[in-house]
């Protein structure tokens, strides 16, 4: 476990970002009943989405998830589209081998999702007119 009793119930800003972590997503990172804000990127972070992140805690408030610049394989949970107050997902720089799922696309196409930063080959959305990862990214970009 990662946190446990008071901390995990009040976290509400969790920021792990460039500071070389590694190994497997932790199971309970997902299931503090106030967190907002989910920053991971830039680490050395392994493996699959864990099937206990298909659920936040407190998905209708989650703003912000961060998990860029690391080492992910698999697939985005759709179920992260239930994340209604999300504005900002971050997955590029991975080795996701699906696509973003209709659903998330789904979020950026209703305006509820501000901005999906992922690598073009995953990023299949598009509206009737226009192609809607405008923050996908091809090589080196950051």
């Amino acid at each position: 476990r990662v946190f446990g009793g008071k901390t995990k119930k009040k976290l509400r800003y969790l920021d792990l970002s460039v500071n070389s972590l590694s190994g497997e997503l932790p199971l309970d990172l997902t299931s503090g009943k106030h967190l907002n804000f989910l920053y991971l990127d830039k680490n050395k972070l392994t493996g699959v989405i864990p099937k206990e992140w298909a659920y936040f805690k407190n998905e209708r408030n989650v703003k912000a998830v961060y998990l860029g610049n690391n080492l992910l394989t698999g697939s985005i949970p759709s179920t992260w589209s239930n994340m209604t107050g999300l504005y900002n997902l971050q997955i590029h720089k991975n080795r996701f081998t699906e696509v973003v799922p209709q659903e998330i696309c789904d979020l950026l196409n209703n305006g509820e999702l501000r901005e999906l930063k992922t690598d073009c080959n995953i990023c299949n959305c598009a509206s009737e007119t226009e192609r809607l990862c405008k923050y996908c990214l091809d090589g080196d970009n950051d």
